[in-house]
């Protein structure tokens, strides 16, 4: 057969034009993508776009590619073009990124580790896996007092930097972009405005909930529960129970009461109610996403735990009820839910629906949570080194006889000494919040113990860190009590009150303090002076602490111990 003369193809090819021509095409495809990718980074980072934002900046750019593509009509067709367009774009930007955050970025003088540098998703693994307190102390402890925890953020450890980022020093300083990860919040808590001026007149309406006035209003409510804990313990005298259940039991109650008007019925049954199960895998969720907040909105997307997502939708759907119950008793009940009713004196101001739904949740997570774990740690300290709950029971027993009625608020620092020194170094080693609240710098950038701190930084102090350095605390990871008693702390005792902070302090500082104060002295006086309690000769003292992980708040495992009634 003849072969058919080139010349009478219907298409014909010149080799040495139609090839240069095919790779300069795909030269200017490449050199698109890279320099579109290189655009949107220094867009995003100008402005961090949110979810919604990015999705549809990146279907405008799908968009502009496909039409580029169909124009040029490159010889590998259109699907091969826009895969390899999109590979260069997103294997551009993503370098881009890393380059730009290890080696340009206005941080990169201060040291941390890399994957930290990087990128949040380090950070929210950590997180996730309850290890976050820990792995920032390591980090201290390998590169010093301010490191890099996040591309944009930095951790400090030194009681200088206090004020700086808290106290009299941050007046200017916000709350960081954490305090928007938490997904599902219709609006937002006291507890997580990140507006300074909301903040100010919104804590306003809380701050008389927790007046001198207040609290003696809810002192005969907290002896009631304490009451009812006392028989329900001597019903069990003799026997094992789980302190960290009772004082889970105690204290949600007590928020339940002072939250949304009735308890939760965990003492009277001696058994956890399904809330206070549902609050601690919603903090599971809340510390990934705090971590990465323009992720929250996708939380029922992402795949981490499904019993995690389950809990957290009953938590909310058991809060909704208990809140609509309780809003419509009014304001005339003597409550801190009743109190969030009144408007600002100030401003005049009124909480919104929404806003008030959102405060009573961080009423049961903040003041329940928080402080059950203060009273379990505070005990096992006790019953661990058994002389110094000796002391404490001397004392209690020279201060109140066990039948007159007990006034919780007398029960400060001159009356009970010993009893608050307890109660400071348990905070101290173990502290309920164990980790930095994240604060942002305003956009003129801010000094930190000399340090000057780049705008739009986030920061934050580790109070695990800090409370446990020996710089600020001798023997600082040692429960001494004595070290918070001026005339028997060992001489020569480091001792600097600026490292402690477990309640934070400045404009954010827990407004709930001494409520949980009160409920700590009452509970721990009122079960000192009816029971004996020794450790279950099985537990392990150092595998316990060795197992305590981290969410927002610290976790704790059992503490099994023998209860007696006392004889007195």
């Amino acid at each position: 057969m003849e072969a058919t003369p080139l010349s009478t193809l219907p298409y014909q090819v010149d080799v040495f034009t139609h090839v240069p021509l095919l790779l300069s095409k795909v030269d200017e495809l490449v050199w698109t993508s890279a320099i579109a990718a290189l655009g949107s980074h220094a867009l995003y980072n100008r402005k961090e776009p949110t979810v919604q934002q990015f999705f549809w900046f990146s279907g405008v750019l799908e968009a502009a590619l496909l039409y580029y593509v169909l124009d040029v009509r490159p010889a590998s067709g259109p699907v091969i073009a826009v895969l390899l367009a999109n590979a260069v774009y997103w294997i551009t930007l993503v370098t881009s990124i890393v380059v730009y955050r290890v080696f340009l970025h206005p941080l990169r003088r201060f040291p941390g580790p890399l994957l930290s540098q990087i990128t949040r998703l380090h950070m929210a693994v950590i997180n996730y896996k309850h290890e976050t307190h820990i792995a920032i102390q390591k980090w201290h402890q390998q590169y010093g007092d301010i490191i890099r925890v996040g591309p944009n953020e930095l951790s400090f450890a030194h009681a200088d930097s206090v004020a700086g980022i808290h106290g009299a020093h941050s007046a200017k300083v916000t709350r960081g972009p954490w305090y928007d990860g938490n997904p599902g919040e219709e609006a937002k808590s006291l507890a997580t405005t990140r507006d300074l001026s909301n903040h100010h007149w919104r804590r306003r309406v809380w701050e008389p909930a927790f007046s001198t006035k207040a609290l003696k209003t809810y002192d005969y409510r907290l002896v009631r529960l304490l009451d009812i804990m006392v028989d329900q313990l001597h019903k069990r005298s003799g026997t094992i129970i789980d302190w960290g259940d009772w004082t889970d039991f105690f204290t949600f109650d007590v928020m339940g009461e002072l939250g949304y008007g009735h308890d939760f019925g965990m003492l009277e049954k001696g058994t956890q109610h399904q809330y206070a199960l549902y609050i601690h895998q919603s903090l599971r969720l809340l510390v990934f996403f705090s971590a990465i907040p323009w992720s929250a909105t996708l939380w029922r997307w992402i795949p981490l735990s499904p019993q995690a997502k389950a809990d957290t939708l009953e938590f909310w759907n058991f809060a909704r009820t208990r809140f609509e119950q309780r809003i419509k008793e009014g304001s005339d009940r003597d409550d801190v839910f009743g109190y969030l009713l009144h408007a600002d004196e100030d401003s005049g101001k009124t909480l919104s629906r929404p806003e008030i739904e959102s405060d009573s949740r961080t009423i049961i997570i903040a003041g329940a949570n928080s402080t059950a774990l203060a009273m379990s740690f505070l005990f096992f300290f006790l019953l661990v080194d058994r002389k110094r709950f000796a002391k404490l029971r001397e004392e209690v027993d020279s201060i109140w006889d066990g039948s007159s009625q007990l006034d919780g608020l007398t029960l400060g620092q001159d009356k009970a000494p010993y009893l608050n020194a307890c109660i400071n170094e348990a905070l101290r080693v173990m502290p309920p919040g164990p980790n930095g609240m994240q604060r942002r710098v305003p956009d003129e950038g801010h000094f930190v113990a000399g340090v000057f701190v780049p705008p739009e930084t986030q920061l934050s102090v580790h109070a695990w860190t800090m409370q446990r350095d020996e710089r600020f605390f001798t023997k600082g990871t040692e429960f001494i009590p004595e070290r918070w008693i001026d005339a028997e702390r060992p001489a020569g005792f480091a001792h600097d009150s600026r490292a402690f902070i477990p309640f934070s302090v400045g404009n954010f500082g827990c407004v709930g303090k001494q409520l949980a104060m009160l409920e700590i002295r009452l509970m721990t006086t009122t079960v000192v002076k009816n029971f004996d309690f020794e450790l279950d000769p099985q537990f392990d003292p150092q595998a316990f602490l060795d197992d305590c992980k981290s969410n927002l708040t610290l976790t704790k495992g059992p503490i099994p111990v023998k209860v007696t009634t006392r004889s007195y």
